[in-house]
């Protein structure tokens, strides 16, 4: 099935910046692909992905699609499911399309066993009811969980365009704290693991002209 564009904006490619980037321009050393991480470059003014970090959970011929894991929704889970009680962590902002849903990531392949993986250790799917009774009940474990409402996705060839643009850089998750919803500042903390020229990414301004 074709997956929506998250979206719309008129230019070819729609991240392009007109700012020399201080010839500082690192390639990509990976490919796209389900379970790796796209990471915004650093002068994204993009009003969704500006310095987000987004886990890809598919990329074929048909599109991509995935969650942005380091923005959120001010509301809370129980503010949303009738009956729920308060977890303790905040909703992802998974991104601009079917942002009426509520999606999750997990680690719980053994208690919603109709799920599939889309990583090392990253699964999407299963029965949402059993989980939220699983919730209510303490079966769950919530370090292993997080939901998001909405999600990212990209139509055919667009996410390649825009990496070809340079306007992402793709990383492995590695130990990256993905379910931990408190985590600070995860794009910082992706490019400075990634190292060399990424790591120095995260000294620039989000305006290239104040530098």
């Amino acid at each position: 099935m074709k997956v929506k564009s998250a979206r719309d904006f008129p230019g070819d490619p729609p991240y392009t910046s007109d700012v020399e980037k201080f010839e500082l321009n690192p390639e990509n050393k990976l490919l796209p692909g389900n379970g790796k991480l796209l990471v915004a470059e650093p002068f994204m003014q993009d009003p969704y992905f500006e310095r987000t970090v987004v886990f890809l959970c598919r990329h074929d011929s048909d599109g991509s699609m995935g969650f942005i894991l380091n923005k959120f929704v001010d509301i809370d889970l129980e503010d949303l499911i009738e009956n729920m009680p308060s977890i303790g962590h905040r909703i992802g902002m998974g991104g601009p399309v079917q942002n009426t849903h509520i999606y999750f990531l997990h680690n719980l392949p053994e208690y919603l066993d109709d799920s599939f993986q889309v990583g090392y250790g990253v699964y999407i799917g299963g029965d949402f009811v059993k989980l939220i009774e699983g919730i209510k009940n303490h079966e769950v474990d919530l370090s292993k969980v997080r939901f998001f409402v909405g999600y990212s996705g990209w139509d055919e060839n667009q996410l390649d365009s825009e990496l070809d643009a340079q306007s992402w850089y793709i990383a492995d998750v590695d130990d990256l704290p993905i379910f931990d919803s408190h985590c600070k500042d995860l794009w910082s903390m992706t490019l400075k693991k990634m190292g060399g020229e990424y790591a120095n990414l995260v000294n620039f301004p989000k305006d290239p002209n104040l530098n």
